[in-house]
């Protein structure tokens, strides 16, 4: 009996570690052990050696759906018409909120199920994690000749590109955009003063026009509903302090740890520079009630010498501007130009991470439900058309979008036009240095807290940094268990 006992434990022990390990190699995040996707068919190639689509529709389900969704429904419409009678994209434009579970809810029930995938960076760790999606296969882009070379794009974008997954390629980057900032030359100039390349130099340029004009030198719009200002200003500032928004580990916040404690509170008082430490104003205003259309207005009155403004709007500032100075375009072009908030917040300007800007990316994504190789060839074939074309890229940058392919922006020809000559090249001067939310699937939590922590620091200026990190990373840390139970 025992024996029998004995015999009984060891396969019970023996049946738990093999459990332990299993679950542990399923749970690794750098490891697929069971592939969820399938591959059916074969390509036919033309004479030339290119593949020869034969009709194929592709479902297309894009968060694009504000301001830029007509510029992007126009070259979609270009696609379709180049590749008439090859590959026809059919898109279905949906919005931001639950753009992910919407999603997910129809691939998994293969109900109203995409094809391709295009939307922010931040949700494709969901879909991966959830086996909404599947890797693009480099054999099909050897055999295809259809080449995504991810070397060609941004490098602080294709980080992501993996979602955590070793040698697989789930995503890939189509472009970015942040806060831009729009400044008065005619002021700058009458200050004698040339536009600020890092933190003390904006504080000497706010501090003359405050001296000068008597009004605050940045609008910005704080109180915007949409928290453009915590998920890029803020989010901008802990970059460029070196700041991690979470451990990539173990998805919390370690605000406190020591190198990350100071970067955090380096960008907390960076931006608190730009605000009096009594709470009063100083060179910027910190209040809820200054949104989008308040903060424009505040430029467009030359009431302020900065503006920080969203880029898919840039188009309807410039027509409120021109109209109420019965400027001409090119009157306003010589009156207002645009410049980028790198370097800005850095407390250290030699840094690596100075010239950092966190930003949104749209990436594309393949459904797991997709097998057809021809389909999947055709996905490759828009991808590429897309990322990779100067014309359509200097188009899409018109929406505010600056490409994510290196190969587009550093050609003369995209660097030449005159909307990016005048507009994306002075905001974006480094694509290479994009921040995105990386690779978590919690990254509403994350976003939700850092406007936390930056509402509660510059609304009381003189609080105590740690006191404030120590206890809303507690916060931020108990939500992320709760969610995971």
């Amino acid at each position: 009996m025992k024996k029998v006992k004995i015999i009984a434990l060891l396969c019970a022990l023996i049946l738990c570690l093999t459990l332990a390990l299993t679950a542990c190699k399923d749970g690794d995040p750098n490891v697929i052990t069971n592939e969820w996707w399938t591959t059916t068919g074969e390509l036919q190639f033309n004479e030339d050696g290119s593949v020869n689509f034969p009709n194929v529709t592709i479902k297309l389900v894009t968060v694009v759906s504000g301001d830029d969704r007509n510029t992007f429904s126009s070259l979609i419409q270009r696609f379709n018409l180049e590749y008439r009678g090859k590959i026809n994209i059919v898109v279905e434009n949906e919005s931001q909120s639950n753009f992910e579970s919407i999603v997910a809810q129809r691939v998994s029930s293969k109900n109203n199920a995409p094809d391709l995938i295009m939307s922010h960076q931040k949700g494709h760790r969901y879909f991966a994690e959830n086996k909404i999606i599947q890797p693009f296969d480099p054999e099909l882009m050897e055999q295809s000749g259809i080449e995504i070379d991810l070397d060609k794009y941004s490098e602080g974008l294709t980080q992501y590109s993996s979602l955590g997954y070793e040698d697989r390629i789930f995503s890939i980057p189509c472009d970015a955009q942040s806060m831009v900032v729009v400044y008065n030359k005619e002021q700058l100039a009458e200050l004698g003063k040339e536009l600020p390349t890092n933190h003390q130099e904006l504080l000497e340029v706010c501090d003359a026009y405050v001296k000068k004009y008597g009004k605050n030198a940045i609008a910005w719009p704080a109180g915007d509903a949409q928290k453009h200002f915590y998920n890029y200003v803020v989010t901008t500032a802990i970059m460029q302090n070196g700041g991690e928004l979470y451990d990539a580990d173990t998805k919390r916040a370690n605000w406190t740890a020591t190198e990350n404690a100071q970067a955090f509170t380096n960008a907390i008082t960076s931006l608190r520079d730009l605000v009096a430490s009594d709470g009063t104003v100083k060179y910027a205003p910190f209040d809820d009630n200054i949104g989008r259309e308040v903060a424009q207005d505040k430029f467009i009155d030359d009431e302020a010498l900065f503006l920080m403004y969203y880029p898919w709007l840039i188009g309807n500032m410039e027509e409120l501007y021109t109209r109420q100075h019965a400027m001409t375009q090119e009157q306003f072009e010589q009156a207002v130009g645009y410049t980028s908030m790198a370097n800005w917040f850095a407390m250290d300007p030699d840094s690596d991470d100075a010239g950092k800007i966190f930003v949104d990316s749209h990436f594309f994504a393949m459904s797991r439900l997709v097998e057809d190789i021809n389909k999947k060839a055709a996905i490759l074939e828009f991808i590429r058309w897309f990322t990779q074309n100067i014309d359509i890229c200097t188009e899409w940058a018109k929406a505010g979008h600056i490409t994510a392919c290196k190969a587009v922006s550093e050609t003369e020809e995209y660097k030449n036009d005159a909307y990016c000559q005048r507009f994306i090249n002075e905001v974006y001067p480094n694509i290479d240095n994009f921040v995105c939310m990386g690779l978590t699937s919690h990254y509403n939590t994350v976003l939700s807290y850092v406007e936390k922590l930056g509402r509660e620091t510059l609304v009381d200026p003189q609080s105590s940094i740690i006191d404030k990190l120590t206890r809303i990373q507690r916060e931020f840390n108990d939500e992320i268990d709760l969610n995971e139970i």
